[in-house]
């Protein structure tokens, strides 16, 4: 009964360590990219207001910013 106690609790052990490393391997990366400039500029839809990426970013005529194309629309 005992050596069972001791493997449960040496998995238990083990278990949580792996999870403690994965996200301290993820976060050098988030750091290193908003260190190098790598942030992408927001951008606010003129009709709801939602912020999103400049690459998603879709334009009307006049230069406003618009999350979709019927956002686009309703201003056309």
């Amino acid at each position: 009964m005992k050596l069972l106690l001791w493997l449960v609790l040496g998995l238990a052990v083990l278990y949580i360590l792996r999870n403690k490393k994965k996200p301290a391997a993820s976060q050098p990366t988030a750091r290193a990219a908003a260190a190098t400039g790598e942030a992408e500029v927001m951008l606010r839809c003129a009709d709801c207001g939602v912020y999103l990426p400049a690459s998603e970013v879709l334009y009307d005529l006049a230069g406003k910013a618009f999350c979709s194309d019927e956002h686009r629309r309703r201003h056309a």
